[in-house]
């Protein structure tokens, strides 16, 4: 249990009082140990189920089992990939490694996937829960922080969701840094500062959010590394004179953070993920992030109706807008008025707003109003002022602390069950799509998610039904438009389905993905040259894409160029070696040039990949009996 007392300054500290355990000299010795086990132990229940999930159609696709980069694998060409390209419009090389390394263990199987970001999120845990300790020194209040972070179903879709694994990744880089900070301040020397730079880069490498960190760092000069006096604070010569240190320490941080940031506005505007003025204004802007603020310390105390997508509001309450701004306003007022006697209070509450910064729409990437993934580091600073809060409320009250150690249990019981409920609708994309449009409004994203979900499944009609809700919602919506032309297309409906890769490219002319399925379609219409056009459009715009190869080798083949589709089909095999339809395109392209041998070869590594592909199998008969016949 712990008590505040006042040092010789007058300043607030912690004392432990005694427990049952206080006297045991087993338990000062592996408490650290056991409350490390406790802290595993609780996410592993949270998050055992995750292990039979399965992947999400929002975002795996690209990360990992439709990315062709993944799946071959470690390589140099692989590891050059991940530091020289933005495949999803961030640069984030070490988290495209930790994917590659995890085809090599787990192929395609998910479990495996978000096992691994169950454990980044235990380490990042006990990450944190220990570099508490080293500044504080409060095991207790150290221990209610990380379990707050441990259990928080805000965090839930963090480590659910195998895309995110950018964010526990990154988690487990920032609390290194921070680790890492402590032991430099004690004792400042390059040895030390050079580890700082190391894990920063790294953490930068995994997510460039932690561009905040220094700021973070500075915060905790203040409180609690002190270094500089809280007794400077409002009398500027002394102030300055104990900052400037601080700051200097910071600058190579900053430059690297700087140097980041460009990067990540670079590769956001090249890939188009990043909203412009004239689609959101920045009043808009301003009014989301101030309600966006507000909404997360709502879900942070109240965390319920929790979705993978929130959609941006049509248009926001000027009420809200207000209530929301003279709240923040006025809790920030209140920490800076208190900053010298309830420092905690400061850090806490800018680590919140400072950390929040680089995601909180001023900046508009992607279509989200919010995500609750964006709070798994920015929560930690709210964590810290009710840690530390509490006990100096109850004490300012004369109430018995004894309340603080069953209150907080029956807060981490109820988070925890909470969480492990959340962590149910991640099973598969399906659950996880129904839940968003039933605690959301107008979720178009959600059911177009949830119509390529039953599009898999063979529901076609369903689907379809699920695409029109979307478009309903936003006719603009071209991945829904796409997803319904080829719905359609599957249904045979052949005519319906060109309208709709009509409309989109009426919408958006260089959508590759809507000019490959006009080919798709116009072939299966007939019209071969026509579609030869679109294949040809869609690789100019993304010649690394396997399936686009495919389609202008199946375009040629049927014009009669043999030679001109062999060379797609062996460019789509470089990119996914393992497709045994390509390789099939190819087996048959090769019979019909009259490279019988070529062609069998190619047959029989298709029944190696897929031993239960029945046309490969009959066609490697075909060719057999042909070469036969032939050498008799």
């Amino acid at each position: 249990m712990i008590l505040l007392n006042k040092d010789k300054e007058g300043t607030l500290v912690n004392i432990e009082t005694p427990s049952p355990l206080a006297g045991s000299v087993y338990w000062r010795r592996y408490r650290d140990i056991a409350i490390c086990l406790a802290l595993a132990g609780s996410i592993l229940l949270i998050f055992w189920t995750i292990q039979q999930a399965d992947f999400i159609n929002y975002d795996d696709n690209r990360y990992v089992y439709e990315n062709d980069y993944v799946a071959r694998g470690f390589s140099s060409e692989n590891v050059k990939w991940a530091f020289y390209n933005y495949h999803v419009g961030y640069w984030h090389p070490l988290t495209w490694i930790t994917f590659i390394f995890d085809y090599e263990r787990f192929g395609l199987a998910p479990g495996g996937y978000h096992w691994t970001n169950v454990q980044f999120h235990i380490i990042g845990t006990l990450l944190l829960y220990s570099v508490l300790v080293m500044m504080t020194g409060a095991r207790g209040k150290s221990f209610f922080v990380a379990s707050l972070f441990a259990l928080h179903p805000l965090h839930v879709e963090s480590v659910a969701w195998i895309s995110s694994r950018k964010d526990v990744l990154s988690g487990c880089w920032f609390m290194l840094t921070l680790m890492a900070y402590v032991h430099y301040a004690k004792d400042r020397n390059a040895k030390r500062y050079s580890l700082v730079l190391l894990f920063f880069m790294l953490g930068l490498m995994s997510k460039p959010i932690l561009v905040t960190l220094p700021f973070v760092l500075l915060l905790l000069d203040y409180w609690p590394l002190k270094r500089f006096s809280r007794e400077s604070v409002g009398k500027p010569g002394q102030f300055k004179a104990s900052f400037l240190p601080a700051f200097l320490d910071k600058i190579p941080l900053l430059i690297l953070g700087g140097l980041v940031s460009i990067l990540t506005l670079y590769t956001t505007q090249r890939m188009g993920t990043v909203a412009s003025l004239s689609s959101v204004s920045f009043i808009r802007r301003v009014e989301n992030a101030v309600v966006s603020y507000g909404i997360y310390i709502r879900k942070a105390f109240l965390p319920y109706d929790l979705s993978i997508f929130y959609p941006y509001p049509v248009s926001i309450s000027v009420i809200w807008v207000i209530f929301w701004m003279i709240l923040l306003t006025g809790i920030t007022a209140l920490v800076i008025r208190l900053v010298r006697e309830y420092p905690y209070l400061t850090v806490g509450w800018f680590w919140y707003l400072g950390t929040l910064l680089p995601v909180i729409g001023l900046l508009q990437a992607g279509e989200q109003a919010m995500a609750d993934r964006y709070t798994y580091i920015s929560l930690i600073g709210i964590f810290i002022i009710i840690a530390w809060g509490v006990p100096d409320l109850l004490e300012k009250r004369q109430l018995k602390p004894a309340i603080i150690p069953l209150s907080s249990t029956l807060v981490l019981l109820v988070f925890m069950m909470i969480s492990i409920n959340h962590v149910g609708y991640w099973k598969n994309d399906t659950t996880l799509f129904e839940h968003a449009i039933a605690v959301t409004k107008d979720n178009h994203l959600a059911h177009n998610a949830l119509g390529y979900s039953l599009f898999n499944k063979g529901r076609i009609d369903d689907a379809i039904v699920q695409y029109g809700q979307a478009l309903k919602i936003d006719p603009q919506y071209t991945d829904a438009r796409i997803n319904l032309g080829a719905a359609l297309m599957s249904k045979d409906r052949i005519n319906e389905a060109i309208m709709q890769f009509k409309k989109v490219l009426a919408i958006d002319s260089r959508n590759p993905i809507a000019h490959r399925n006009m080919g798709i379609a116009l072939t299966k219409s007939g019209n071969a040259e026509v579609s030869l056009a679109h294949f040809k459009i869609a690789y100019a715009m993304d010649g690394d894409d396997a399936d686009i190869h495919n389609n202008l080798g199946i375009a040629f083949a049927k014009k009669g160029d043999l030679r001109e589709a062999a060379n797609h089909f062996q460019s789509s095999l470089r990119l996914r070696p393992k497709d045994a339809k390509v390789r099939n395109n190819m087996g048959l392209c090769l019979a019909n040039s009259g490279n019988l041998q070529e062609a069998i070869r190619e047959f029989e590594m298709v029944l190696q990949i897929d031993p239960g592909f029945d046309e490969a199998r009959k066609n490697l008969t075909i060719v057999k009996n042909l070469l036969a016949s032939q050498k008799e």
